[in-house]
């Protein structure tokens, strides 16, 4: 692409002889006269399914200035987008699922709600069917009306699971919802229903998170494990060493609370939770100390008493449903490692559930919506 000093800065008449003198140059200005030269410049619509190449592998520098920290060329290609819409004018985009779920594309997400009218996010899952057939992203696809002098309303749908039959009406029944009070409350949500709404609100009108209970010094150690797609576990260290298994992450926690959060780790609860908020791929440490958990320290013993012994149950539950297998690590040779099968403990977790649905004041039908999430996607025996 042509390289020419301050060439924003030149007059539209003299761009026209500086880039004749130039080889293997582009402009959209000169390429589409009759688009930009009138009083409401630029294109009336662009879509598009933009590479996801990251900007290591870049053999150029790219001429953008607001998204050049999130390091992706399909962050890149938005702002040009942005840039070449006329006001008013529309634009629509498959994208990863980390426009709204991953910190470094915050400067994407911002710049989309300043230099827009309205924001529609549909995301998709990849299991047990994808947009993409070969493709194993999750994606998330971005419908937007350009309008640099009006507040930004954005919509999301939930993360989407679905079957190969429902692709055929997959898109005729998005359902979508205003998400600009719950971006204010924390980040951007998955969610596609009032309900869901009301109970992000519920959780985060708890002040205290898990992060607030962090102790590296003297707190008891839980696993948590950072990969699987239907489930989440973890466990309180006395049962496993995880220490040196792969994909499980340790956290140390305040001994007061360190039941009630290896619990709350295994619920179907968390399982949303990270799903509304995360890539839907990794669970890392500020998905787990994000969550709210208490506004009163006190009521944490309370909830001790109640959950331990279906901690212990859960426990149990997991080691004896578990299969050992074995693989070849080049390092260490041949390992040994648990295979761990949560939904033949359900109904462990599902007392569980319960109990926090009426620790955060949940309603029936909202306990009711927890207890079956996802739940035509986790089969019985299928394991985490």
């Amino acid at each position: 692409m042509l390289q020419i000093e301050n060439w924003n800065k030149l007059d539209k008449t003299e761009k026209l002889p500086t880039s004749l003198n130039s080889k293997n140059f582009f402009h959209w200005d000169l390429e589409f006269p009759d688009v930009f030269y009138d009083d409401n410049p630029g294109f009336d619509c662009v879509i598009g399914n933009p590479p996801y190449v990251e900007s290591s592998q870049l053999i150029y520098t790219p001429t953008i200035e607001v998204t050049k920290q999130c390091g992706n060329t399909y962050a890149y290609l938005i702002e040009t987008t942005m840039e070449l819409l006329k006001n008013n004018g529309n634009f629509g985009m498959i994208v990863p699922i980390s426009i709204v779920s991953t910190s470094r594309m915050k400067p994407l997400f911002n710049f989309i709600g300043e230099t827009s009218e309205f924001a529609y996010y549909a995301n998709f899952a990849v299991r047990p069917s994808k947009i993409f057939p070969g493709v194993d992203v999750n994606i998330s696809i971005v419908n937007s009306k350009k309008n640099i002098k009006e507040s930004c309303n954005t919509y999301s749908t939930s993360y989407i699971r679905f079957h190969p039959h429902e692709r055929k009406t997959l898109f005729d029944n998005l359902q979508f919802v205003c998400v600009n009070d719950l971006i204010d409350l924390y980040e951007f949500p998955k969610i596609g229903s009032e309900l869901e709404r009301g109970i992000i609100k519920k959780l985060f009108a708890n002040r205290l998170t898990i992060q607030d209970f962090f102790d590296n010094k003297k707190g008891e150690k839980i696993f948590f494990h950072s990969g699987g797609r239907y489930w989440r576990k973890a466990f309180l260290d006395g049962y496993h060493d995880f220490s040196d298994v792969g994909g499980y992450k340790t956290i140390y926690i305040d001994k007061l609370a360190s039941i009630p959060i290896v619990a709350l780790l295994n619920t179907t609860l968390f399982y949303w939770y990270w799903l509304v908020y995360s890539d839907c791929y990794n669970v890392i440490k500020k998905d787990v100390g994000s969550f709210p958990l208490s506004n009163d320290v006190r009521i944490l013993g309370k909830l001790k008493n109640e959950l331990l012994p279906l901690v212990n149950g859960l426990m149990e539950s997991y080691f004896k449903n578990a299969k050992i297998k074995q693989r070849i690590n080049a390092a260490t040779g041949r390992m040994k490692y648990y295979e761990f099968y949560p939904s033949k403990s359900k109904d462990i977790i599902d007392r569980m559930d319960i109990i926090f649905g009426k620790h955060f004041g949940f309603l029936g039908k909202e306990i009711k919506f927890i207890l079956n999430y996802d739940k035509k996607f986790r089969p019985s025996g299928e394991q985490s």
